[in-house]
């Protein structure tokens, strides 16, 4: 399966997006160890991705139950867990966590148990002036995430607001998560502010 990030940019003639740079992520050893496979997708430079600084798509296929990964702490941006497939505590398939870190605090993702799963998680500066806020975290579960649904397309707004579909979700930066599934051969417009950084990944 290839997994391919596309960043867009404005094209000033049209206001029409063109592609700029199209690459693979390729998958390494995680942190969680020998079960965990770890694809970094983000590999441009800050000043192009800005406000993104990286995005992860992990899986894991734990066998044991010994436990992995531990308590680390994070402070200054804010992090989208989305879960594609299996289950995590206060997650679930389908489901997304904004955890915003703000001024600082320590979480863990210890994994005690047996697992499949395969996680998104995208980290987003949060702007200078708004770093200090106090930490917090929002779950959105899959009966409250907004979607259009039709022969051609379905789609999920995580966060934002996109084609008329607008999730409950708060962020410190204007952001827009759409999962956007197309039929083979069918096309579709997205209607995207034009100073917003984008990206496609599939």
């Amino acid at each position: 399966l290839r997994r391919n990030l596309n960043f867009l940019k404005i094209n000033d003639m049209s206001i029409q997006r063109k592609i700029t740079d199209t690459y693979e992520a390729k998958g390494h050893q995680g942190f969680m160890g020998p079960d965990h496979v770890a694809r970094a997708v983000i590999q441009v430079g800050f000043p192009k991705s800005d406000p993104f600084i990286m995005l992860m798509d992990d899986f894991l296929d734990k066998s044991n139950d010994d436990p992995v990964g531990g308590a680390h702490p994070h402070a200054g941006f804010e992090i989208v867990s989305l879960l594609i497939d299996g289950k995590m505590e206060g997650i679930e398939a389908g489901g997304m966590q904004v955890l915003t870190t703000g001024s600082g605090m320590v979480h863990t993702e210890t994994i005690h148990e047996k697992a499949l799963l395969r996680l998104m998680q995208l980290w987003v500066n949060i702007p200078k002036e708004k770093r200090n806020t106090a930490p917090k975290l929002q779950d959105i579960k899959v009966d409250k995430i907004p979607t259009i649904t039709s022969n051609d397309l379905n789609m999920k707004v995580y966060t934002g607001s996109l084609e008329g579909l607008i999730s409950p979700v708060v962020t410190n930066v204007p952001l827009i998560i759409a999962d956007i599934q197309l039929e083979a051969g069918k096309t579709t417009t997205l209607h995207i502010p034009a100073n917003y950084t984008t990206f496609l990944y599939n």
